[in-house]
């Protein structure tokens, strides 16, 4: 009882000083739009085995795609330690994400990501609960963009340090993204301005920590306004702790996870809660509009996600926890979220079986509420 109360107060304590220092300006901007496309690159990949046979190793070819044409590579470094390489898309700026593909408690992060060569290495670990470096499974997406996309839908990203700082960031309406935050806190408030509904949530979430220890970071919170985007971030350590952490973000609407829009048809994305019904605008599918993609309770911290008619190879899915855990003890506030294995693809239909959460306080399965986000390459 006293750890949950030391708990609960210090994240109101912490939520509370971010939310201050954004509202007076502790925040930095983002970068400025050129002329180009829109994405001006991306790829994705799906690691399918923990320890690769060689060095670099070409992953499974029906989860791989780069926009260049090329193929990309992993190299394991170490236990728990990956290098991915993305040919002909090397950027000064994007974004990366990553999702552990394992049934244990384990987590991965992006350690740091560039330019090398012509292509963009992202560099990856993977940890297990409270905080060991272990080989697991993963997917991973990079993406840059510098120029407003055509309609439909909006698209943002950014990277950010631990201090709160915008490290690189892009914005399809032009405008700047910020961030607040309180040394400290382990609580970020991002603003993406001039994008979503001004009146429900509306469009998709991803988030990914970055940092060498051990770090995973959620959505808490997301607050749409006449302004644009409110979300709060928490980022927590090995152990389940407040810690502060950098991190990217993405923010989706009417668009894949990547940025990129016709192609890909097909793709879609679900805000998926146990306990309620989430505004209609967080569950999109190309095909068929919206309140199409269904969820269901498949096990203790399972969730059975279904993405119909859109389902394609090649392919690729991201997951990020949102909020707290409906009806468990605030503890909870800590989990985290994967993918339990390879999700599958059969009649036009995409399965995500399971999404897979786990308490970041004692590495237990948890009912969680999650962002899940997939794209085919057509």
């Amino acid at each position: 009882m006293q750890l949950h109360r030391r708990w609960t107060g210090r994240l109101a304590r912490a939520l509370a000083v971010a939310v201050i220092a954004a509202g007076f300006g502790v925040a930095t901007g983002a970068g400025t739009p050129a002329a180009a496309a829109t994405p001006d690159g991306y790829g994705f990949a799906y690691l399918d085995t923990p320890v690769p046979p060689f060095n670099p190793y070409f992953p499974d070819p029906a989860h791989r795609f780069t926009t260049s044409g090329g193929a990309p590579s992993i190299v394991r470094i170490a236990v728990g330690q990956y290098s991915v390489f993305f040919p002909g898309i090397a950027a000064g700026q994007g974004v990366a994400h990553v999702t552990a593909v394992n049934d244990a408690p384990v987590w991965c992060q992006v350690v740091t990501y560039g330019p090398t060569g012509m292509g963009e290495r992202v560099d990856i670990r993977c940890f297990r609960f409270p905080g060991a470096l272990e080989d697991s499974r993963f997917s991973v997406l990079f993406s840059t963009s510098t120029a407003p996309p055509a309609a439909p839908g909006s698209y943002a990203y950014l990277r950010a340090t631990a201090g709160g700082a915008v490290a690189n960031s892009y914005n399809s309406a032009g405008a700047l993204n910020l961030i607040g935050h309180v040394a400290g806190s382990g609580a970020y408030t991002v603003h993406l301005n001039a994008l979503g509904s001004p009146l429900i949530q509306a469009g998709d979430l991803q988030v990914t920590a970055v940092s060498v220890g051990p770090a995973h970071c959620k959505v808490f919170r997301w607050a749409p306004g006449p302004a644009g985007q409110v979300v709060t971030v928490l980022c927590f350590n090995g152990v389940g702790a407040l810690a502060d952490s950098g991190f990217t973000l993405s923010y989706q609407r009417r668009r894949a996870i990547s940025g990129a829009v016709a192609p890909p048809f097909r793709f879609g994305y679900i805000l998926d809660s146990p306990t309620q019904i989430p505004p209609t605008e967080t569950n999109f599918n190309s095909a068929l509009g919206f309140d199409m993609n269904t969820a269901f309770a498949a096990g203790v911290g399972l969730r059975f996600i279904t993405f119909p008619a859109v389902g394609q190879l090649r392919d690729h899915v991201q997951v990020t926890a949102f909020g707290p855990s409906p009806g468990v003890v605030p503890a909870s506030l800590s989990g985290f979220c994967g993918l339990l294995t390879l999700w599958a693809t059969g009649g036009g239909n995409a399965f995500v079986r399971d999404v897979i959460c786990f308490n970041g306080l004692t590495g237990a399965r948890l009912t969680q509420e999650s962002l899940v986000s997939y794209t085919s390459e057509f």
